[in-house]
């Protein structure tokens, strides 16, 4: 990035969180928004939320308590409309106010951070199984070995019913796919490239129980090759969040106040 863009960020490297927000508001119209304020284990002060380095974070609550919410904003897919987030990579802190002063920043952030795995399985249509799971690479002008998608493929058992080797899988279009294969590929997807954080918002929704286990195994994995790596998973399922995950942000809304309590296990 361009030199004085947010990425020449500042540095904190004594710093243990991953995210510090302050202040944080959504609006959704008029007197209809959600406040986010620290509950317990939050410090001293209520509108100061600090999200700690860990390896598998997991995001709980009843529905409609903002989890999504909190999940778009914290990923850039959504901004706030008052107060700040602070993104921290190993002590250089970039604020989102500089990002979203130009669009190209903010994707450019997202591309070399961030990965998504959304509740449906936001492939392209018109490419290939294979294309999509390179699409991340080419991006960066980068081409991956297909040997580590058929291995990836093979793992998350997708096709596993229509008898087809993974070279053939890789060529079908996801139209051919079923709702959970395509649900396991964006999980692939995510998984491409050098991104420091994966945000995943109910990402085995569509999942039997076997592949639901394999899915957060691989995301578990993944996030422990390297120390600097977090997955951010938003799930109803409390036994989930418990089996796989290290620390856990429990959001409880009173009224128009989001309320943020932590804990780690």
């Amino acid at each position: 990035m361009k030199k004085g863009g947010p990425d020449a960020a500042t540095k904190d490297p004594g710093t243990g969180w991953l995210f510090r927000l302050r202040g944080i508001r959504r609006e959704y119209g008029r007197d209809n928004g959600l406040s986010f304020v620290s509950g317990a284990n939050g410090g001293s002060d209520p509108e100061v939320i600090e999200i700690p380095v860990s390896s598998m974070l997991a995001v709980v609550g009843p529905s409609g308590c903002g989890k999504s919410t909190l999940l778009a904003m914290l990923s850039l897919l959504d901004r706030a409309d008052s107060g700040t987030i602070v993104h921290n990579r190993d002590g250089a802190l970039t604020d989102y106010s500089s990002l979203y002063r130009q669009q190209s920043l903010r994707a450019d952030h997202i591309k070399a951070h961030f990965a998504h795995i959304f509740q449906t399985t936001a492939l392209l249509p018109y490419l290939s199984v294979e294309e999509n799971l390179q699409f991340r690479a080419w991006m960066r002008g980068e081409q991956l070995d297909t040997a580590w998608f058929r291995d990836m493929v093979e793992r998350l058992r997708v096709g596993r019913d229509s008898d087809l080797p993974p070279e053939r899988i890789l060529q079908r279009s996801p139209l051919d796919l079923s709702v959970g294969e395509g649900s396991r590929v964006g999980v692939l997807r995510a998984l491409v490239g050098p991104q420091q954080v994966v945000f995943a918002d109910e990402p085995t929704a569509n999942m039997d129980t076997v592949s639901e286990a394999e899915t957060l195994g691989l995301l578990r994995q993944w996030a422990h090759q390297d120390r600097s790596r977090c997955v951010v998973f938003v799930t109803h399922l409390l036994k989930n969040a418990w089996d796989y995950c290290d620390h856990f942000l429990v959001l409880r809304r009173e009224g128009k106040r989001v309320i943020i309590d932590q804990y780690s296990r």
